[in-house]
């Protein structure tokens, strides 16, 4: 396979980054048994692909360009009832064409042009479950990289929110909102398999590793990143401040 150190020379320098990262986007890599990269490909996979920091650095002759990480900017949201402990969640279940179908979430989405993420989170739960939120701690960020069918590099403000006014809507647009165990939730995102299972809460993979840090009694915010290959996730790493 050739990387983008060998094809730089003999094409335009815009086409051979483009044709690239189309390339790394589709690219495929092994997996253990239980779901982690091994080792070795993850070097492998780093070397051809020229990730270093969420940066993509490539020569073409005489001249480095620079990708910086340009994600779309998101909320996600998680609406938790103390009293009852239980979470709201969103089962994307109303467009069999959705990227997300049938897989639960918060609630959130897309930031819009000049509003803050505070602001974007309080509308986006508004929209999507038709209630105010009074309370909303910011527990942490995640940059994903080859997020999902479309590739799509994303920067992700995650939300806690334990007050509100209003009763939430029981759909939307994109699908049932439906309250769940608190238990059950982290029961999915359990490092047991069968645990998982069991649980029977269809997620994204990687959802796993950050949302246990949405509802613990760490008060620090964590800040990860978990690089993606379609719809598995390659790596987790984060820290709290």
């Amino acid at each position: 396979m050739k990387s983008i150190w060998d094809i730089a020379p003999l094409c335009d320098a815009s086409e051979a980054f483009v044709e690239h990262y189309q390339r790394r986007a589709c690219r495929r890599v092994a997996y253990t048994s239980d779901g982690q990269l091994c080792s070795a490909d993850l070097e492998e996979f780093v070397h051809q692909t020229c990730v270093v920091d969420s940066l993509i650095i490539c020569r073409f002759a005489d001249t480095v360009l620079v990708m910086a990480f340009t994600p779309i900017i998101g909320t996600l949201i998680y609406l938790l009832d103390r009293n009852s402990k239980r979470v709201l969640l969103i089962r994307r279940d109303a467009r069999p064409a959705d990227d997300h179908y049938g897989k639960f979430n918060g609630l959130g989405g897309k930031l819009e042009l000049d509003e803050s993420v505070a602001f974007g989170a309080r509308r986006e739960v508004q929209e999507e479950a038709g209630i105010a939120m009074t309370s909303l701690i910011l527990r942490g960020t995640v940059s994903w990289s080859n997020f999902g069918p479309k590739s799509e590099e994303w920067l992700g403000f995650i939300f806690l929110s334990d007050e509100w006014e209003g009763e939430p809507l029981s759909a939307n647009e994109e699908g049932s909102l439906v309250w769940i165990e608190l238990k059950r939730l982290l029961d999915a995102c359990n490092q047991n398999s069968a645990v998982r299972a069991a649980a029977n809460l269809p997620m994204w993979a990687g959802d796993r590793h950050f949302v246990p840090l949405v509802f613990d009694d760490d008060p620090r915010q964590f800040h990860g990143a978990m690089p993606y290959d379609n719809e598995r996730p390659l790596n987790w790493s984060f820290e709290r401040i």
